[in-house]
């Protein structure tokens, strides 16, 4: 065998391990986590906190005008973020910073209240022997909707 051939083949060789290595990590590598859609929560909630049928009914109504809040403050919220973002790089955008943040924080505020408003309603649906189970359901509820006890991620050491 001359050199040449022996070249091409260990050029051959050298080009398929690549392919095989590529495809290799391709093929294996880990799914991401899909977050679990709000349904399952609420069948979560439902067993959690036994609801019986009218319950049930009372709380999908209930979830349903929350999420409808949520979704109404997260679009008057929008509109306030992006033209103050946009003003970087638009000068004719006259939004005053203060005022901006300040309509940012109410809204947030509102959040707050009303999922702690619909939290308080969602209690209120409950009989005696269901209480003791809205402590676990609390538990669950800030740690799957709030993040809970979750760790920060440390700083980076040049932050340290």
């Amino acid at each position: 065998m001359d050199q040449l051939k022996f070249y091409k083949y260990a050029t051959s060789g050298l080009l398929l391990l690549n392919v095989a290595i590529i495809a290799f990590f391709f093929l294996t590598r880990p799914k991401h986590p899909r977050p679990r859609p709000a349904e399952n929560f609420s069948e979560e909630v439902k067993e959690i906190l036994n609801l019986t049928e009218q319950q049930t009914q009372t709380f999908a109504t209930l979830a349903r005008e929350h999420s409808e809040a949520m979704r109404s403050i997260n679009d008057q919220q929008q509109r306030l973020v992006l033209p103050y973002f946009e003003r970087l790089t638009d000068s004719s955008i006259t939004l005053t910073r203060d005022s901006v943040l300040s309509e940012i924080q109410q809204l947030e505020r509102q959040k707050v209240e009303v999922t702690y408003r619909h939290l308080e309603d969602l209690k209120g649906l409950l009989n005696k022997d269901q209480l003791p189970h809205f402590k676990v359901f609390m538990q669950r509820f800030t740690h799957r909707v709030l993040g809970g006890d979750k760790k920060s991620p440390p700083l980076p050491k040049e932050m340290n």
